[in-house]
């Protein structure tokens, strides 16, 4: 975790003593204050992160979820007894109980709604002002329980009004041990620059070859990569969205993903900008600080933020 405190502008009164002119500099540089701190980590399905960055809110978008269900599996006290259930995306969704919830988007066999109909789509973010950058090699990792059950991803880079196109991955891993696929995600991938951040993630269902000129395909030959729709542009000419690398598409039991835990691979950072109250006393031009305003500049890790 890393966060730093820094003042860049305020009025001072002009008899304040302690904050003359000739004592800006000084002044200023007592106001910076760093700090670090190390949390643990863990490791599911061949990640290692710190819970700290794992996403702190959900909502339901599009659509409806079949509901979300209890995993005795997943982070089990007994094997992880400090771990956080309370950040499972199904505990984030309200599911109650203290132990993991996984949200399942539409399958077939279940209830309504229905898989290669409705399409249903689940939001996470790490709450307002809040956003994990693009580094190198994988930024984030999404956590599916019991046998893979595919679905797409986009991403909101910060400060931006939108979502990117959907991309859908192959499973990096399985731990039996937690019953947990991983799917981890390079925001790279989505056209991000290095550094640039992303302030939520949407995951939604797939449709396979049964929803006919519905299914969904990819922009890749390997099976995997951008998502294409019926609707959208080269879609005659998209490639058959694969289960795994050589495999054939998901079969309609296996297109209602289970979606459980979704963390950064990295540090997220926050920014809060505070207004300085006016200032009582007239000071000269002088006296005044780069500017009018006090702002507050915080980068930290999300232990920082954490419950």
């Amino acid at each position: 975790m890393e966060y730093v405190l820094v003042i860049v502008g305020a009025r001072f009164p002009a008899n304040n003593v302690r904050v003359r002119e000739a004592n800006i500099k000084s002044a200023l540089m007592a106001l910076i204050l760093t700090g670090t701190a190390t949390a643990g980590t863990v490791t599911f399905a061949g990640f290692t992160f710190d819970p700290f960055n794992a996403v702190s809110a959900a909502s339901v978008i599009e659509g409806s979820i079949e509901g979300t269900f209890s995993t005795s599996a997943f982070a089990a006290a007994a094997s992880y007894p400090s771990f956080d259930r309370s950040r499972t995306v199904g505990r984030l969704l309200g599911g109650e109980g203290d132990g993991a919830r996984y949200a399942s988007l539409p399958e077939k066999g279940g209830t309504a709604p229905t898989p290669n109909v409705n399409r249903a789509t689940i939001e996470v973010n790490w709450g307002s002002g809040v956003s994990l950058p693009n580094g190198a090699g994988n930024d984030f990792v999404v956590y599916e329980i019991g046998t893979y059950d595919g679905f797409a991803v986009s991403v909101k880079p910060a400060g931006s009004a939108t979502f990117t196109d959907a991309r859908y991955e192959f499973a990096d891993s399985y731990q039996a041990s937690n019953d947990v696929n991983s799917v981890a995600f390079d925001l790279s991938d989505f056209g991000l620059s290095s550094g640039e951040s992303i302030s939520a993630i949407r995951i939604r269902n797939i449709f396979n070859g049964d929803a006919g000129s519905s299914a969904d395909k990819v922009a890749n030959s390997s099976g995997q990569g951008r998502v294409i729709t019926g609707s959208s542009e080269g879609y005659s000419t998209a490639y058959r969205l694969r289960s795994a690398a050589g495999k054939s598409g998901f079969s309609s039991t296996r297109l209602g993903g289970d979606i459980v835990y979704v963390a950064g691979l990295r540090n997220v950072e926050a920014s809060v900008s505070l207004a300085a109250p006016p200032s009582a006393v007239p000071e000269p031009a002088s006296m005044i600080l780069i500017g009018s305003g006090l702002f507050l500049i915080a980068k930290f890790g999300a232990k920082a933020l954490g419950k």
